[in-house]
């Protein structure tokens, strides 16, 4: 198990859930699954995990738009 970071998981998981930009997002994930790390209460493959359910579900709303709106965002 690495360690890249005092934190960086959650702020990787933030950006996969959070950014507009599907790219983005997706590198984010990949980044939490290929490093995996514990930092505190964060895992970092639980987090992937998550995010990329969260990922597949708002590009199915998006409907292949290059940005996620705020209409296709999961709450």
């Amino acid at each position: 198990m690495s360690q890249f970071g005092l934190g960086l998981s959650m702020a990787l998981y933030y950006k996969a859930t959070r950014c507009g930009d599907p790219s983005i997002r997706r590198e984010a994930a990949v980044i939490l699954r290929e490093r995996p790390s514990k930092n505190g209460v964060w895992d970092s493959l639980q987090a992937a995990q998550g995010a990329e359910w969260i990922i597949g579900i708002e590009d199915e709303k998006a409907c292949g738009n290059n940005n996620i709106s705020e209409d296709a965002r999961e709450r």
